[in-house]
C-alpha cells in the first residue's frame, strides 16, 4: 500500500512559534493511532492563503508528488487554503487522481460522498473567515489614519520614536528631504536631484541609489507636510512636519501640471494594462516576461525579466514585438473558443471574430485568463530575413489551454476541438505602417555589435539559428 503524506501551513513566522510542531504531532498522532506509513510531512511557513498571496512551494511539490501518496492528511482546512477558488482547483486536482484529503479538525475525509459536499461549505466559511479579518484589518487602518496616528513603516526623514508610538524627526535625513523639496520648487527636475544625491554619497534608507521615481514618491508623500492620506482627503497629524504645508502644495500643483505623469495622489496607475500582461513566460529560463515601451521602440515589447544574455546563463532576454504577438494569441483564441459577451444592455450577438474586435481591454483580458493558463515564448529555429524583424514574428508560441472552464453563458468556452478555418494570406492582413517600416529597414540596415563586452558572439540582429551558428564558431576556436 502506498504511503501517505501530510501537509500544513503557517500565515506568520515568529520567534518560538509552537504552531508547525503541534501541527505536526497532530499528523503523526493520526498516522499512529490509523496505521498510516508516513513518508513526509510538507509545510510552508510565513505562506499566507488569502487570494493574491505568492506561491507555496512546498504545496506545488506536494501536488507533483501527489501520485505517490494514498492520502493526505491536514490538520485544519484553513491551514490548506483560503481562497474558495484554489481550493476548488486543488480539489479538482486530488480528485481526479483518486486521492481523498483528511481533514483533522473537521473529522472530514473526502472519499466519501458527505465529505465532498461538506469541503466545498467549509471552503466557503474559511474564505468568508478570511474576508472579515480583512475587512477589520482595514478599518482599523483607516481609523489609525484618520486620527492622524503613524502607521506602517516610518519614512526617510523620519524614525520610529518611543511610547506613545509616533515619529520623530531624523536629524540626518530630515535636511536632506528639506533640499529635495526646495530643489524641486526651485524648478530642478526628479533627474537632476537624484544625480546630486548620488554624487553626495547620500543613499536611500535601504542603501540603494536614487532615482527620478524615488524622488517622485517623496514629493508626492503627504507624510513630510504633517498630513495623512484618508479616504482622498487629508487630515492634520501627530507628527512634526518637515516642510511647510504652502511649499508642499506648490510642488504637488508643479507635479500634478507635469503631463508625463499619469498618477495622482492617492490614485494609483493600473496594473497590468496590456493585452498579455502576466500570461507570458520565457522557455528558455522560465522566467515571466513583461511588457516595456520605450522611445526607441513605441510600439512595446514583451522582454523576458530572467539573466541577462551577458552573463552567459543560457537566457538571451529576448524581446517580442507587442503587438505581433498579441494579434498571433487573439487569432488563435478566436479560431479555438467560442463565447459571447453580455453588457448592460444584454447578450451582443455575432461572430466570436466581430464580438473579439468589438471588446474593450479589460475584456479580452478576463476571457483570455479564463482559457489560457500560460503563453511560452522560444526563439524559432526557422531562418528570417533582416528585413522581415519588425513585421515577422520570430518565436515559436505554444498556448497551455485551461483544461477545464465553467460552463456559462458570459465568459469563454473551450471547445473540445478547435474549429476548422480558412487559411489566411501571409501578407494580405499587414498594414501600410508596418510596410512602410519595412521598406525604411530595407534602404538602411541597422548597426549590428558582432561581440559583447565578454568576447562572446552577440544576439543582437540575429535569428536563433544565426546565433547558435556563431556559438559553435566560437567554442571551436
Amino acid at each position: 500500500m502506498r504511503p501517505v503524506a501530510g501537509y500544513y501551513r503557517v500565515s506568520l513566522a515568529r520567534d518560538n512559534m509552537k504552531a508547525p510542531e503541534l501541527y505536526e504531532d497532530e499528523i503523526e498522532r493520526y498516522c499512529s493511532y490509523k496505521n498510516l506509513n508516513l513518508a513526509r510531512i510538507y509545510s510552508d511557513v510565513d505562506f499566507s492563503a488569502f487570494r493574491g498571496a505568492k506561491p507555496r512551494p512546498s504545496l506545488e511539490e506536494l501536488v507533483a508528488d501527489r501520485a505517490g501518496y494514498s492520502q493526505i492528511i491536514i490538520p485544519k482546512l484553513s491551514r490548506f487554503g483560503r481562497s474558495m477558488k484554489q481550493l476548488i482547483r486543488l480539489f479538482e486536482i486530488f480528485d481526479s487522481d483518486g486521492i481523498p484529503l483528511v481533514f483533522l479538525d473537521m473529522n472530514l475525509d473526502t472519499s466519501t460522498s458527505q465529505g465532498r459536499l461538506l469541503r466545498h461549505i467549509l471552503a466557503a466559511f474559511a474564505e468568508y473567515e478570511s474576508d472579515v479579518k480583512a475587512d477589520y484589518t482595514r478599518a482599523n487602518h483607516r481609523r489609525i489614519r484618520a486620527e492622524g496616528r503613524p502607521w506602517g513603516l516610518a519614512p526617510f526623514g523620519y524614525r520610529r520614536g518611543t511610547l506613545p508610538a509616533t515619529w520623530v524627526l531624523d536629524e540626518r535625513a530630515a535636511p536632506v528631504v528639506r533640499g529635495v523639496f526646495d530643489d524641486y520648487a526651485a524648478g530642478r527636475s526628479t533627474h537632476s536631484i537624484a544625480r546630486s544625491l548620488n554624487g553626495a554619497g547620500i543613499d536611500t534608507p535601504k542603501k540603494r541609489r536614487w532615482t527620478a521615481q524615488r524622488i517622485g514618491k517623496v514629493l508626492d508623500n503627504p507624510a513630510y507636510a504633517g498630513l495623512s492620506l484618508v479616504d482622498d482627503d487629508l487630515v492634520t497629524a501627530q507628527w512634526t512636519a518637515i516642510v511647510p504645508r504652502e511649499l508642499w502644495d506648490r510642488v504637488r500643483a508643479r507635479r500634478l501640471a507635469d503631463p508625463r505623469r499619469k498618477g495622482n495622489l492617492g490614485r494609483p496607475r493600473p496594473r497590468n494594462p496590456y493585452l498579455l500582461s502576466g500570461l507570458m513566460w520565457c522557455g528558455l529560463c522560465g522566467s515571466k516576461m513583461t511588457h516595456t515601451t520605450t522611445t526607441r521602440d513605441h510600439r512595446g515589447v514583451y522582454h523576458c525579466g530572467g539573466p541577462s544574455w551577458e552573463s552567459w546563463k543560457g537566457c538571451l532576454n529576448m524581446r517580442v514585438h507587442g503587438d505581433l504577438v498579441e494579434l498571433e494569441v487573439s487569432r488563435r483564441f478566436v479560431d479555438r473558443c467560442a463565447f459571447t459577451i453580455l453588457t448592460e444592455t444584454g447578450e451582443r450577438a455575432g461572430s466570436p471574430t466581430t464580438l473579439w474586435e468589438e471588446a474593450s481591454l479589460d475584456e479580452r483580458k478576463r476571457l483570455l485568463a479564463l482559457v489560457i493558463e500560460k503563453i511560452v515564448m522560444t526563439p524559432s529555429g526557422t531562418e528570417i530575413p533582416r528585413t522581415q524583424y519588425r513585421t515577422t514574428l520570430r518565436h515559436d508560441i505554444d498556448i497551455h489551454w485551461r483544461s477545464e472552464v465553467a460552463d456559462r453563458d458570459d465568459i469563454a468556452v473551450v471547445t473540445s476541438k478547435p474549429r476548422k478555418t480558412e487559411p489566411r494570406a501571409v501578407s494580405g492582413g499587414r498594414s501600410e505602417s508596418f510596410r512602410k517600416v519595412e521598406s525604411a529597414i530595407a534602404r538602411q540596415p541597422p548597426p549590428v555589435r558582432e561581440y559583447t563586452s565578454a568576447g562572446i558572439p552577440s544576439p543582437r540582429g540575429k535569428s536563433w539559428a544565426e546565433f547558435q551558428r556563431e556559438c559553435t564558431k566560437h567554442r571551436q576556436l
